[in-house]
């Protein structure tokens, strides 16, 4: 998954990489950061390979479907314009 960030304010396109960065690596994605012109980024995400793993513990754990992670940025960056998603 890729995604251009253009709120038009460079300062809330760092804050909002950022907590997307965080949200995505945290839901055990590998996220790269790439600056655009004009203070925007593009922020590329590819989802974990493992379909599922054991804990210390010994427990299974399933990985959830692809499209239930939480993508990040919801809050500030809603509605703001120029957000592309491919």
């Amino acid at each position: 998954m890729e995604q251009e960030i253009r709120t038009g304010d460079p300062a809330t396109d760092h804050e909002c990489v950022e907590e997307m960065r965080r949200s995505y690596e945290a839901a055990g994605m590998t996220v790269e950061v790439a600056p655009l012109s004009g203070g925007d980024f593009r922020i590329k995400a590819e989802m974990p390979q493992v379909a599922a793993f054991t804990t210390p513990q010994g427990q299974t754990v399933q990985m959830p479907a692809a499209g239930t992670y939480d993508l990040g940025c919801q809050r500030r960056c809603r509605g703001r314009p120029r957000i592309a998603v491919w």
